[in-house]
């Protein structure tokens, strides 16, 4: 459930949204901040096996889970995941383009990103896009 506070403002004639995400403050801050080595299995939130209260589908692409996120920014945010350990750092392979597109295909509106690395937001160095 997101807990937002939502505010629309206009300036230079752009519309937006500001949220305030009360989901946020239980996330856990990563141990790990090297995103070049391999998180242990069980600092890995990724790792399977994955819980079945966010698991959407375990087998979605080859290589891909779909699960919910336990700290949604929006509704029915999820998680494309890589099923092995891929470095969050890494570029987006064809089969993490494959899988962004079906989701895309199956719903109505929405948008894709992969924040790659620490630098550009990551939280977690296992591979996954939102």
């Amino acid at each position: 459930m997101i807990n937002k506070y939502s505010d629309k403002y206009l300036p230079e004639g752009i519309l937006f949204t500001l949220k305030s995400l009360k989901s946020l403050k239980d996330k856990p801050i990563l141990k790990v901040q090297d995103f070049s080595v391999e998180l242990p299995k069980q600092d890995d939130p990724f790792a399977a096996p994955i819980d079945e209260s966010v698991m959407i589908r375990e087998d979605f692409t080859k290589k891909h889970s779909l699960i919910l996120n336990k700290y949604p920014v929006t509704n029915n945010h999820v998680l494309i995941v890589t099923k092995e350990f891929e470095h969050q750092n890494s570029s987006l392979s064809y089969e993490d383009i494959e899988a962004c597109l079906i989701t895309m295909k199956a719903v109505d509106s929405g948008f894709i990103f992969y924040n790659c690395g620490k630098n550009s937001g990551a939280s977690q160095p296992h591979k996954h896009m939102q």
